[in-house]
């Protein structure tokens, strides 16, 4: 089976992969949701205007000079009507948030001026209009705020509120099962059964990416290497979640067989992707759920989940861009390419130096069973040359999902920790 490049099974597996529905929710529930209509201001935001200080609103017609002296007539407190009018010579005290009386226009603070009984004088110079938050500002009624495939985070969540939009038309995050599928994984170091086991770290980790990327999961569970099990796993799995990732059994060994099960159930399609880690990738449609088969090495499930799996989830939901961003950085090291072709995604730490450049490095060895430099790091370097990356050359980075930007802990400069 030849090399596959990874952006045309991407075009083959998004062309099956089904948008959700669409649903009505309260703005409040909406976090993490992506947007499915366009989003309009119903409301000024200001309301009215109000004091951006607690102080004086008065009525000037030119710049407020030292010395110059006002009566007060009262008091207007925040969620207070302010139905007087300010004349001439008059201030009003006012409360932040409180309206503008009718006739004001400009707002003094407390601490620009000196207070005598109902005299109120002047100790420094304000300009005409300070301190009035104007209605409608920040946001006028009908203005558009969010547009379809837009993913609500909680300052969208707060100017929909504000600005009188309480309930919203989206896609929801998929809910999504993982599984672990092998003979040999135990699901902690108390389960281990003989001395050929492992502990599984691919369902913690698929688990966590899927909750860091604001994704809710299911724990379908370890599988052992039998066909029916499998297939009794994933046709539950079916019933409840709106996608699957599996990990290990994709491969061409004799109990790889997690391709044979989709072909059982649905469609399926295998592939040997132009990518290293990750190579070995299976998809398939089981009751019409999307099934992401990724291989058994934690390293490689973790590189087939960043390009494809998390990609595909976000077309799933509507994402307008629900590709990865990339940035360049200059390479510290030689960062090392594939000699067969394939393009080679580096676990690397990113740093920001004393001029403000991006400086990468690798985050230590890079077998696909190494799981130190992928917790060290926080970048995928994307390697598409042979003879990979000099020191010194610009290279594209990938964020991990989850990871700190620039790496936590590290001084300028200072790149990645060493192993050992």
């Amino acid at each position: 089976m030849d090399l596959v490049p990874l952006e045309e099974a991407k075009g083959e597996i998004r062309a099956r992969c089904r948008p959700l529905p669409e649903v009505r929710v309260q703005t409040t529930q909406s976090l993490g949701c992506v947007l499915a209509e366009e989003v309009r201001a119903r409301l000024n935001v200001p309301r009215f205007d109000n004091s951006a200080m607690d102080g004086y609103a008065l009525r000037v017609s030119g710049r407020l000079g030292v010395g110059d002296a006002f009566r007060t007539t009262g008091c207007i407190l925040a969620g207070a009507g302010a139905e007087e009018v300010v004349a001439d010579g008059e201030a009003v005290r006012i409360m932040t948030g409180a309206p503008v009386p009718p006739g004001a226009n400009t707002v003094i603070p407390m601490e620009r001026v000196r207070v005598d009984g109902d005299r109120v004088e002047v100790l420094e110079p304000v300009a005409l209009g300070a301190n009035v938050r104007k209605a409608g500002e920040d946001v006028r009624a009908g203005e558009p705020l969010a547009e379809v495939g837009e993913r609500v985070n909680s300052r969208l969540v707060a100017l929909l509120m504000a600005a009188g939009v309480e309930e919203v038309v989206v896609r929801r995050p998929p809910v999504v099962g993982v599984v672990s599928g092998g003979d040999e994984l135990a699901a902690s170091s108390a389960d281990l059964r003989g001395p050929s086991q492992i502990v599984d770290s691919n369902r913690p980790l698929i688990c966590a990416l899927l909750t860091e990327a604001g994704f809710s999961t299911r724990d379908l569970g370890i599988v052992p290497d039998d066909e029916s099990a499998m297939v009794r796993v994933l046709r539950r799995g079916a019933e409840s979640c709106d996608a699957i990732v599996t990990t290990g059994g994709v491969s061409v060994g004799d109990r790889d067989l997690v391709p044979r099960v989709l072909a059982e159930l649905g469609d399926a399609w295998s592939y040997r992707l132009a990518i290293k880690p990750g190579k070995p990738f299976a998809f398939g449609l089981v009751d019409g759920t999307p099934v992401f088969a990724l291989a058994g090495n934690p390293v490689s499930a973790l590189v087939a989940f960043e390009l494809i799996v998390l990609p595909m989830l976000g077309s799933m939901m509507g994402l307008a861009d629900p590709e990865p961003p990339r940035v360049v950085a200059v390479s510290e090291e030689r960062l090392p390419g594939s000699e067969d072709g394939r393009t080679h995604y580096v676990r690397c730490a990113v740093d920001v130096d004393g001029d403000g450049v991006l400086r990468v490095r690798p985050a230590g060895g890079q077998g696909s069973h190494q799981l130190k430099p992928a917790a060290w790091g926080n970048v995928l370097a994307v390697v598409n040359r042979p003879e990979g990356v000099e020191a010194g050359e610009k290279v594209e980075v990938m964020p991990l999902t989850g990871a700190p930007w620039p790496q936590s802990g590290l001084r300028k400069g200072e790149g990645a920790p060493r192993p050992g």
